[in-house]
């Protein structure tokens, strides 16, 4: 099987053994927790 490279995609994916790309990723959610820190005891 050829490789071809996805110049046009920015995300690419490997799925169940099958490579898909992709151009634009919408439906996710983003979740952050800030921890503090401080130098020093």
């Amino acid at each position: 099987m050829a490789t071809y490279p996805m110049p046009a995609y920015h995300f690419s994916v490997e799925w169940g053994g099958t490579r898909i790309g992709f151009t634009e990723v919408t439906g996710l959610s983003m979740e952050t927790e800030v921890i503090e820190y401080r130098e020093g005891s």
